[in-house]
């Protein structure tokens, strides 16, 4: 349930023309929005000063607002930009002023967060970081806290996953469950923001989008704004989602571009526009932005965020970081910063070290330094190049001096391979390793194909086919080490990176991306693996010696090999890349010298991957599909296949919760070996709690160990229940059978405790809770046991 509450006296505000200047009636209150638990958007509104996009002083120039959050258990901060939101709803308004001033926030943790706003006033204040500039104004000073409960989503909504972070290796890792990253979907369009429904999208080119193909894929609930708008361009991202895809990316700045229709500002502005244009944004399209961009969240989408494009990458400042970008980057932050997974692109073919006649690329580097020091989370930072270029533009971003974390691809779809290894190795050699993915293939005019039949597309005989970019593109960046694709779609075909409205064009694309993430996710260790093709002779090769060999040996005809340790005996197992499914079995071969490839289950001259499983080593493939499933909203069960070689073996279930270390819950031992895989399964009876993640833990005869990949599983309507919500006098708690010692607590929407209760002993079935001396309003309901806290929103309301 949302929550929004008001602190401070309200009262209204005088009708005001667009061209007032900003005054300040006075009204230093605070409300509080959003679903206030781990990893969702919490959003503080302060009532300050009037203003207008287009007053004096400059509301987004002239204003700084930085909020302080503060986790009080373990006393992390996060010192967050805010912004001008106008009224407050100019999504749904299209207001261009108001006296709302707005700043979002990500909780990274539960319990009590208290926070500080800074609200300064003064002449270009917004850009200055010294925390006295300027002079402080209206509700600057004000303080309050909130308590954050337990996240309650399941996935694909990231809020599920937690904030997708660099971690210092090839792969970005959500920091909620700790899965590493890999990412697939489109590139393309660029102007994938140049919509109808946004407002002030001007249609240079008749290229504005209506994103109509796609309105049969928006479902009822999805969000809308004025009513009806958002509908296709909701309905894109469903429909990505839909086949398994993790990202779009989308320019916010075209002007002077391909497209020209793209922009923040409340006007079209080019290098012959008056500057001050450049220093004011719309509100009310950036809100409704937010919605997209939120709406993709829920769906797993990563955000491929591209700041400018070669054309007007000196639209600000000539280049430089002067104040206009720096309010450019700014705005960026404070709106989108939220949003769990993004990148910041400093721009698409970026050329500036040319232009600028700066080798070394230190004006780039600026730009990334902004980002580096103010994005609360500090978001991945990633450049793209002119494929011609990649020398010149990324060895002066190697190494310590750089705030660079990865790269975006741009080169032939046949070299995608090659040149993600290129900069995975020169990455590595430093102490900043690259996440390397490849956003732009093929060349400008082609991109990748088309499914075959499509209304329009008549490819040429030179043209990759989907075989080419399934091997060679996905598959290429994949095994070098590479953190994934994007899909850029060229501009001579139907459908192109200006023109697309129609995702399902490239539907078969989609469909090969789906089958290599989810064979990277279920069968490797990816992010413990390295690349290797000197071991095989065609193809590429990825290892995690000497356990585990992958070998993608693409669609060729010709003899080819693989080196394999001596002394080694080796399952082969074939996984097919066009259809997906499960892995087939394979002979058995022994390592030392080259060993041929063998001959597929079928199809012979297609393209096949190869995995060598080493028979004498433990290794988690032995453990496969690990899955968790309620019994009767009491019982786990836990099942999982075992491969053959487990003989001896100790399987160690074990579970935790939100705020726990895993724990031992179980263990099996392998009494004897088997030759074909075999069922396992565990029964976790009655785990008191709401969410729980689980693993195996593996040791062999040999003593070493391993670990299974964790399972996440949420209890149905969290095993307690509430009853009613909103409530008055008394409020009834279900509690989950065989619970003992439960503490219940109810925290204000400052933090503060108003109520607590503690039960003794084991308690099952209704608890009354009399909440006669509460005053109506918003709380959180803490109960903690000894197996874990459990919390949930509740609304009071007046008798």
């Amino acid at each position: 349930m949302a929550t929004a509450v008001w602190l401070g006296l309200l009262c209204f505000l005088p009708t005001h023309s667009f061209a007032q200047p900003c005054f300040s009636p006075g009204l230093n209150t605070v409300a509080i929005h959003g679903e206030l638990r781990q990893w969702h958007r919490v959003t503080l509104d302060f009532h300050g000063p009037y203003a207008t996009e287009t007053c004096v002083p400059n509301p987004f120039f002239d204003y700084r607002l930085n909020v302080l959050f503060t986790h009080v258990s373990s006393g992390r901060q996060y010192l967050v930009p805010g912004f001008f939101a106008a009224d407050g709803q100019a999504e749904e308004t299209s207001a261009n002023s108001g006296n709302v001033w707005r700043c979002h926030f990500s909780p990274d943790a539960t319990g009590s967060w208290t926070w500080v706003a800074s609200f300064r006033k003064g002449p270009g204040v917004a850009v200055n970081s010294g925390s006295l500039a300027g002079q402080a104004t209206d509700f600057n000073g004000i303080t309050g806290s909130f308590a954050v409960a337990a996240n309650n989503k399941t996935v694909p909504d990231l809020r599920a996953k937690g904030r997708l972070e660099y971690v210092g290796e090839r792969y970005l890792k959500f920091a909620g469950n700790g899965e590493y990253f890999l990412k697939a979907g489109a590139d393309s369009p660029e102007n994938f923001l140049a919509y109808d429904d946004f407002d002030n999208t001007p249609n240079a080119g008749n290229r504005r989008k209506s994103w109509g193909p796609h309105l049969q894929d928006w479902q009822t609930g999805d969000p809308v704004w004025q009513t009806t708008k958002g509908k296709g361009i909701i309905g894109a991202i469903n429909y990505l989602a839909s086949e398994g895809m993790n990202v779009f990316s989308f320019l916010v700045m075209n002007i002077n571009g391909d497209d020209d229709n793209v922009f923040p500002f409340i006007v079209y502005n080019d290098q012959t526009s008056p500057q001050d244009d450049r220093m004011r944004y719309d509100v009310s399209k950036l809100a409704q932005w937010e919605i997209v961009f939120s709406h993709g969240e829920s769906k797993g989408m990563y955000l491929h965020m591209k700041l400018c494009e070669t054309e007007n990458d000196q639209l600000l400042n000539g280049g430089y970081l002067g104040d206009e970008r720096k309010l450019f980057f700014r705005e960026l932050i404070a709106r989108f910063g939220h949003h769990l997974a993004l990148n910041w692109n400093m721009g698409e073919e970026n050329d500036l070290w040319t232009e600028l006649n700066d080798p070394n690329n230190l004006v780039l580097k600026s730009w990334m330094e902004y980002f580096h020091q103010n994005d609360p989370y500090n978001h991945h930072v990633v450049a793209h190049s002119y494929p011609w270029q990649h020398d010149q533009m990324y060895n002066p971003l190697v190494g310590l001096d750089s705030a660079l974390t990865g790269v975006s691809l741009q080169t032939g779809w046949n070299q995608v391979h090659a040149h993600t290894r290129d900069w995975v190795e020169a990455s590595e050699a430093t102490l900043i390793k690259w996440v390397v993915c490849n956003d732009e293939q093929g060349s400008a005019y082609q991109g990748v194909p088309l499914t075959p039949g499509y209304p329009g597309f008549n490819p040429p005989a030179n043209a990759p086919d989907f075989a080419d970019i399934r091997s060679n593109t996905l598959w290429g960046n994949l095994m070098a080490g590479g953190g994934g694709v994007e899909y850029y779609f060229g501009y001579s075909f139907p459908e192109s990176d200006l023109t697309c409205q129609d995702f399902r064009s490239r539907d078969g694309l989609w469909d090969d991306a789906r089958i290599a993430l989810d064979f990277f996710h279920t069968y490797l260790p990816f992010w413990d693996m390295i690349p290797d093709d000197n071991l095989v002779t065609h193809g590429y090769c990825l290892k995690q010696a000497p356990d585990l060999y992958v070998w993608h040996r693409g669609n060729i005809t010709q003899q080819s090999s693989i080196q394999l340790p001596a002394g080694n005996t080796y399952q082969v197992y074939f996984f097919n890349p066009r259809t997906g499914g499960s892995l087939l079995s394979g002979p058995t071969i022994n390592g030392g010298g080259s060993s041929g490839a063998p001959a597929p289950p079928s199809e012979v001259g297609q393209d096949w991957v190869i995995l060598y499983i080493n028979n004498q080593t433990a290794f988690p493939l032995q453990l496969l599909d690990l899955q968790a499933s309620w019994v009767e909203n009491r019982d786990v069960r836990l099942t999982w296949t075992g491969e053959q070689g487990l003989e001896g073996e100790r399987m160690i279930l074990e579970r935790k919760t939100l705020n726990t270390p895993f724990e031992a819950i179980g263990e099996i031992t392998v009494e004897a070996d088997f030759q074909e895989a075999r069922p396992f399964e565990w029964m976790d009876r009655g785990p008191a709690g709401n969410r729980f993640s689980y693993r195996i833990r593996a040791i062999g005869l040999d003593g070493e160990e391993y670990s299974s990949s964790q399972v996440e599983i949420s209890r149905p309507d969290n095993g307690w229940s509430i009853f009613p919500n909103p409530a008055t006098n008394q409020l009834q708690v279900l509690l989950p059978s065989g619970l003992e010692d439960v503490t219940i607590e109810m925290l204000d929407i400052m933090g503060r405790s108003v109520l607590l209760e503690s039960l003794k002993g084991t308690h099952s079935g209704l608890h009354t809770i009399s909440l006669n001396q509460l005053p109506p309003g918003s709380y959180l309901l803490v109960a903690k046991t000894s197996s874990g806290v459990w919390t949930e929103r509740v609304e009071v309301a007046g008798n």
